[in-house]
């Protein structure tokens, strides 16, 4: 069932949030690059903010019968498909805000999926680690919404 699905990954977002707030404990005010290993660590991290998001965005387009977009950006257009109702299936699953907060997560996604390792750049992953906790919170109290719209349905199969 969809609300079992989204409960699932609203427990993995919340143990990368934790990951998050533990790296900021641990690399105190972020001035200076931690080393390659816990760089890599960070990005991780990071783009597992976006991947959890998108699992739940995956989810919901299959089970509302809307579909995954394709083609090359499908990655963005899946992103642009949750942020708008779905007449007929489904309410929006997040607001401009959190869509505008995941976008710089998709874009580090991307960039880190592409490039090596030893090639990340502590200047584009510092702001994200910043704003890090405060997504995650974005995307499970817009979560926590959609589920309730599932449950007042009465039997989740939006």
């Amino acid at each position: 069932m969809l609300a079992d699905a989204l409960h699932d990954e609203i427990v993995s977002l919340r143990r990368v949030r934790a990951e998050a707030a533990d790296v900021r404990k641990r690399f105190g005010d972020l001035s200076e690059s931690p080393p390659i290993y816990d760089l890599r660590a960070v990005a991780s991290i990071l783009t597992d903010i976006y991947q959890g998001a998108e699992n739940v965005f995956e989810h919901i387009a299959e089970t509302t019968g809307e579909g995954v977009p394709s083609g090359s950006e499908w990655h963005k257009k899946l992103l642009d498909q949750m942020e708008r109702e779905a007449p007929g299936a489904r309410p929006a699953s997040i607001h401009a805000e959190t869509r505008a907060a995941l976008e710089s997560f998709r874009k580090f996604r991307h960039r880190a999926r592409h490039v090596y390792g030893f090639d990340l750049k502590w200047n584009r992953m510092k702001p994200l680690l910043v704003v890090a906790e405060e997504t995650v919170d974005l995307i499970i109290a817009d979560l926590d919404t959609f589920c309730q719209w599932l449950d007042a349905l009465g039997d989740d199969e939006a």
